[in-house]
């Protein structure tokens, strides 16, 4: 039997769109499984959000109503409190909640946390909600099928000529413009996603260079296809840097927000990442350029694209797709 499935979430200004990246990997995989689903957006700010008829905006936390008639609903949230979770639940629906760093006592009847960076000791539950199913780990991630359906990285060229730059929806701490002036004269290509297109628009007023190729805002095939026709990513330590591990893109990690700290610290303890930049240190740039010396190495940029692809498989969708149902 089908179900009717709700999807929550969030995107926009201190926000970014890894939230919505993710969830519209799995409202793609449900579609694909013949359930019925919705997927609604909290868009804040001013900033473009892609258009798509898989989405609509909506400021849900103060419409929970939309749960109504709906097997499940699946939030995904940095905002959203234990009160909208029970909100949603006393209109009937049984609810899911992706979490990445433990961020509530959910009350809830799952808890989805897709990062490899998951330990189920530390995200064990605090207080009365114990009775909520709580999973997670590198099976788990939650990619796009544009990316799951991009030829992965098998060969590395012997020299680094085109470097992606990215540090997702949301540069709230000015962080671009400081990156490609350290990178300008030391990368041959540059592709800078930049997010959205007001930033975009003053990122190539800022670093106006023939080695420099800005683009805003990206749909889904067209960040694939840029992540894979690669040789070196620059990231924030997001969503992005699952999708660059599946698709076995080296890269150099910069952490641009807390929340980000558990997945910078995994992939460091595997062995992705060479160094702990953190965009709040005084020596953050100094480090990104160390990093990108050691990645001159095609053994080492060879290596890291094996390891990557063997921690992320690209099945979370599936995964997630199948536990929903099974409510």
């Amino acid at each position: 039997m089908n179900s009717r499935i709700c999807i929550l979430t969030e995107s926009g200004d201190g926000i970014g769109f890894g939230h919505l990246t993710r969830m519209t990997a799995l409202a793609s995989q449900l579609s694909q499984s013949g359930d019925d689903v919705v997927l609604r957006v909290d868009h804040k700010g001013t900033g473009n959000l892609p258009q798509s008829q898989s989405w609509q905006i909506l400021d849900w936390r103060r419409n929970p109503d939309v749960a109504d008639g709906m097997d499940v609903a699946v939030v995904d949230s940095y905002l959203a409190t234990a009160a909208d979770y029970r909100a949603l639940q006393r209109r009937g629906a049984k609810v899911v909640a992706i979490d990445d760093y433990n961020r509530l006592d959910y009350p809830v009847q799952a808890i989805v946390n897709p990062n490899p960076a998951f330990d189920p000791i530390l995200s064990s539950s605090p207080s009365g909600h114990a009775h909520a199913a709580r999973i997670g780990g590198a099976p788990w991630v939650l990619l796009r099928p544009e990316i799951t359906n991009t030829p992965q990285k098998i060969n590395h060229a012997s020299t680094i000529t085109r470097v992606v730059v990215t540090l997702g929806g949301s540069d709230v701490h000015g962080v671009l413009p400081k990156l490609l002036d350290c990178l300008i004269d030391r990368v041959p290509s540059m592709v800078v996603i930049a997010g959205n297109d007001d930033y975009a628009g003053k990122i190539r007023a800022s670093h106006d260079c023939g080695n420099v190729q800005v683009h805003g805002m990206l749909n889904a095939a067209e960040m694939a296809a840029t992540l894979a026709g690669c040789d070196l990513a620059v990231s924030a330590c997001g969503q992005t840097l699952h999708e660059l591990a599946f698709l076995g893109v080296p890269f150099v990690g910069i952490r641009v927000g807390d929340d980000q700290i558990p997945n910078q610290d995994h992939y460091l303890q595997t062995g992705l990442l060479g160094s702990k930049i953190d965009c709040q240190q005084d020596d953050w740039r100094e480090q990104v350029l160390q990093e990108l010396d050691a990645l001159s190495s095609q053994s080492l940029r060879h290596g890291r694209s094996e390891l990557g692809r063997s921690i992320i498989d690209g099945r979370g969708p599936e995964r997630l797709s199948q536990l929903i149902r099974s409510l």
